[in-house]
């Protein structure tokens, strides 16, 4: 699951989860330029992605700055 949350400094934080129907056991933010948003705005909410970031923070849960999305995976 991925949740698009306003740009906020040129950059777009998603809460992207493990499983969109249990998202809040395990879930990260990641911040993507604002470059991305038109490739990020046709993910479909469920499908799984391949992503690549480095870890910023750990508060409850991983923040991950610098995200790249690498591809969508197949079921």
């Amino acid at each position: 699951m991925l949740k698009i949350n306003e740009p906020l400094y040129e950059k777009i934080c998603l809460t992207i989860a493990h499983d969109y129907k249990e998202w809040h056991l395990a879930y990260a933010l990641a911040y993507f330029d604002s470059n991305a948003e038109k490739a990020l705005e046709l993910l479909n909410i469920g499908e799984k992605i391949s992503i690549k970031g480095t870890i910023d923070e750990f508060i409850l849960s991983p923040i991950l700055k610098d995200c790249k999305l690498l591809n969508r995976l197949k079921e």
